[in-house]
């Protein structure tokens, strides 16, 4: 009687736990959980990239918490949407974890290495994987299980909303136009056969902006696919550009920025920040000013009309992700562990912080703190110190 007793409790505890394993496999957030204007929908903040936001996060800052997410994560940030951070890895999970706590809220796994940024419509997450068939899937963050998938070619860079549409582009170069809603094609586009890396970024008239590793830049529009502009930039793209006030800054992989118009592709200035070995990750504009790293340990502040510099800060390590500016200063994480403050207006240094690893993937902001996803697996929620959030 007391081996039957004992075995009954063995299986309900089995069940038990299999319940709660399961629901940690799944991402369902509380209805409505859904992106809203000034959250962060995708990397870099909104389609347009840029990486700004208006409140100031000054530092000294704290860790209110760190979350491990099992694996490392791809250049894409992540996304902050309703008090969850949604952080993607290249196991291809999709970690959700609560803002205030730190603490795991669900997890999805889409089978496949994340590369490119998610991105969330509404309370709708859509993913790509750099791996397998069905390469582009929808998951409804409210009933926690997946909306549609669409067999593609392996995608590397991260898509943009573009309006009610989903633009992908694939690693073989070709550009395809989703339905939000449901999956289907609106339009596709073979590409120039050269692969797209750079994550895209759309204006808010719906044009979408491509960069390939050849350095063409093309203007699409997101709606049917049609071709606006395309521009020879002279050096490869692997970055995604960032999109302000019809201005579109274009960072390479030899040390070369330049700055186009948005409406024509026309080059209004070009700027040497290092040598043909230096990568430029995206750039932050505040302002009349912007900010860019470079792989070799610089941030440099440019006059926004004309690109001439006019600060150079030095750091110990080489920057690979976008500054993120938070009123009058500017956040970079490094390639030596450390994150770090820098006045916007002459470059000094004004803090920085040891990390558990090094920062590759771009930064997001909520609130007064700053959400950093660092190798091998951490995600870490930095905040003011007189912010009461809990360790």
């Amino acid at each position: 009687m007391g081996f039957l007793t004992s075995s009954i409790r063995i299986a309900a505890s089995a069940i038990a736990l299999a319940a709660i394993v399961s629901a940690c496999q799944v991402i369902r957030l509380p209805d409505p959980a859904r992106a809203r204007p000034g959250e962060w929908s995708v990397a870099g903040s909104g389609p347009g990239r840029n990486g700004v936001v208006e409140r100031e996060i000054a530092p000294p800052l704290r860790r209110a918490w760190r979350y491990s997410a099992t694996a490392a994560f791809g250049p894409g940030g992540a996304v902050v949407l309703d008090g969850f951070v949604l952080a993607a890895n290249r196991k291809g999970e999709v970690h959700a974890v609560r803002i205030d706590n730190g603490r795991k809220a669900g997890m999805a796994n889409f089978r496949q290495p994340i590369e490119g940024n998610p991105v969330v419509s509404g309370s709708t997450l859509l993913v790509t994987t750099a791996w397998g068939t069905r390469t582009v899937q929808a998951y409804d963050l409210a009933k926690g299980e997946r909306r549609w998938s669409l067999k593609a070619p392996p995608v590397d860079a991260g898509p943009v909303l573009a309006g009610p549409m989903l633009v992908v582009a694939a690693a073989d170069g070709s550009l395809r136009g989703l339905h939000v809603e449901d999956g289907r094609i609106a339009w596709t586009d073979e590409g120039l056969g050269t692969p797209v890396t750079a994550g895209l970024t759309a204006g808010p008239d719906g044009t979408v902006f491509v960069a390939d590793e050849r350095g063409i830049v093309r203007a699409i529009r997101g709606s049917d696919g049609v071709e606006r502009w395309r521009r020879t930039v002279g050096a490869p793209v692997y970055e995604a550009t960032t999109w302000i006030d019809g201005e579109l800054y274009v960072p390479t992989s030899r040390g070369l920025l330049l700055r186009l118009d948005a409406a024509t592709g026309r080059i209004a200035w070009q700027a040497r920040l290092g040598g043909e070995t230096v990568k430029l990750p995206p750039v932050a504009v505040a302002g009349d000013l912007v900010v860019a790293g470079t792989t070799d340990g610089s941030v440099f502040g440019l006059d926004r009309s004309t690109g001439a510099v006019r600060w150079e800060a030095r750091l110990e390590d080489g920057v690979s992700t976008q500054p993120l500016v938070a009123g009058r200063i500017a956040w970079v994480g490094t390639l030596g562990r450390d994150l770090v403050a820098l006045s916007l207006d002459g470059g000094e240094e004004l803090w920085s912080v040891e990390l558990p690893g090094r920062s590759k993937s771009t930064l997001a902001a909520h609130g007064d703190g700053i959400l950093v996803l660092s190798e091998p697996r951490d995600v870490l929620y930095f905040v003011a110190e007189e912010n009461d959030a809990r360790d």
